[in-house]
């Protein structure tokens, strides 16, 4: 799964603004063969091949758009760009999430495929390095 996160505040109030997500999953013919080999997945084929087509059995693109708002004291700093950004792509990321992990299962579902589903989001967590 593909995505594109943009945040765009809102022009007429700066304490909102207008986080999209464009995600897009591609859903291709894995086939197994009769020998020993492992299955193997068409989409790795060459460009212009005859497989291409056969192997893409769904491309599913679609956006989705939340208003988040700040509230803020009257002696807070405005949100700087840095920060929308930080809120952005952690938290905002997070709130959509599950919406579009429902969109996919339920839309492989209605074009006849078994349902897809999507893992957990996960943020990557370093961890410490131990000492001896």
């Amino acid at each position: 799964m593909d995505t594109d996160i943009e945040a765009e505040r809102d022009e007429n109030d700066g304490d909102a603004f207008v986080l999209r997500t464009k995600y897009t999953v591609k859903v291709n013919e894995v086939v197994t063969t009769v020998s020993s080999e492992e299955p193997r997945d068409l989409s790795a084929s060459t460009e212009g091949s005859d497989d291409d087509e056969a192997s893409l059995i769904a491309d599913i693109s679609f956006e989705f758009a939340a208003l988040f708002t700040v509230e803020r004291r009257e002696d807070d700093s405005p949100v700087t760009d840095e920060e929308l950004r930080a809120y952005s792509f952690t938290t905002g990321v997070f709130a959509m999430y599950p919406y579009a992990r429902e969109y996919i299962y339920d839309t492989t579902g209605r074009v006849g495929l078994p349902p897809l589903t999507v893992g957990v989001l996960q943020l990557p967590v370093k961890r410490p390095v131990a000492t001896a």
